[in-house]
């Protein structure tokens, strides 16, 4: 199965969310890790028995870039209408944020990565 058409939605989506322009993604560059297909209610927002949610298949990529901008030129950079907030953090630091009692939100997505996926990553980036 090829996933040309979603490395290059991932080059466009990076440019328009954190600013990272595509002159500096080769959309060879990316490796494909898997796909994550889940359904999450909206129950946060509309309560427990939300008609509303997410079901969706998402690809999951990964790309190490070897020019990066300074934290405080990357901050500048993202579009504040799609990202809250960005942070560096080591494992067990996002371990200790993503602990129910820091009261921090995490999207459904990136809770099963980080659960299921990210804890055998991020150890060995040059494998993964």
């Amino acid at each position: 199965q090829s996933t040309w058409g979603v490395k290059r939605a991932a080059v466009r989506k990076l440019e328009h969310e954190l600013g990272i322009p595509a002159s500096e993604l080769a959309t060879g560059s990316f490796k494909f890790l898997t796909r994550l297909h889940y359904c999450a209610k909206d129950v946060l927002t509309h309560g427990p028995d939300s008609p509303w949610g997410e079901h969706e298949i998402d690809y999951i990529l990964f790309i190490q870039l070897n020019n990066q901008p300074s934290f405080e030129d990357q901050l500048k950079r993202v579009n504040q209408e799609e990202v809250r907030d960005i942070k560096y953090v080591t494992f067990p630091e996002l371990q200790q944020m993503m602990q129910p009692s820091t009261g921090l939100l995490w999207s459904p997505w990136f809770q099963i990565i980080a659960k299921k996926f990210l804890v055998h990553w991020w150890f060995d980036l040059k494998e993964t």
